[in-house]
């Protein structure tokens, strides 16, 4: 019995292949080149933005001993002060939020497919993807002072199919994912030419053989045999 559960188990392991083992979606047979996030200039004014809302939020919680006598005496202070602070942790929320977010968000390249995974920590899980055959042309664009010396850029995907294009955007180290993608199109490419070139191949051999086998029927007489 134990036996022929661990069998089992081993026949499901091959017919899974390499489905959702290192990301959510992955196909069988399907194998993982790299993956990344946007690159860390786009949380950087979020981050700013952060601390200094939190250093005045600090700074308000700190003079509250000081100004207490004040909001006594005025109610209308009172909900000012008691508003500010709301609004500054809401703020503060929103920042962990979009940072939760940074890392969350993530482009694969796989050998098939290019997979964008757009997440937040509630309200968004989606998933696009593309295939790598369906790749016309890839360009890298990295233009301006900052993207050159912080180097990221975009990568413009063009499909085949209708022409249109997807921006990659604000991808790290953007010349290494733009020979990554490159050699990815072209290893599709190169073993579905490997594919037909077989197929092909196979079909002219069993012509052949079918030619072969109708010409001995027709010339050799039944009963005698072949010399």
């Amino acid at each position: 019995m134990v036996k022929l559960q661990i069998l089992t188990m081993t026949e499901n392991d091959l017919q899974r292949g390499d489905r959702d083992k290192y990301f959510k979606g992955q196909q069988a047979n399907e194998e993982l080149v790299c993956f990344f996030r946007k690159h860390w200039v786009t949380v950087l004014p979020h981050i700013v933005m952060g601390l200094l809302v939190g250093l005045i939020e600090i700074g308000f919680l700190l003079g509250f001993s000081k100004v207490s006598p004040v909001l006594k005496e005025s109610a209308f202070f009172e909900f000012v002060f008691v508003g500010v602070v709301v609004l500054l942790t809401v703020y503060l929320h929103k920042t962990f939020f979009r940072l939760f977010a940074h890392f969350m968000d993530t482009y694969v390249f796989t050998n098939t497919r290019i997979v964008d995974h757009r997440r937040t920590l509630i309200m968004m899980n989606d998933h696009e993807a593309m295939d790598v055959l369906k790749i016309q042309d890839i360009q890298k664009r990295q233009d301006g002072f900052w993207k050159n010396l912080l180097s990221y850029g975009e990568l413009v995907v063009t499909l085949s199919s209708d022409k249109s294009s997807k921006k990659i955007r604000y991808v790290p180290n953007v010349n290494f994912h733009y020979r990554c993608l490159a050699r990815i199109k072209r290893d599709a490419l190169a073993k579905q030419n490997d594919g037909i070139q077989d197929r092909s191949s196979g079909g002219l051999n069993t012509k052949i053989a079918d030619i072969h086998s109708k010409i001995f029927k027709q010339y050799v007489v039944p009963g005698r045999p072949v010399k």
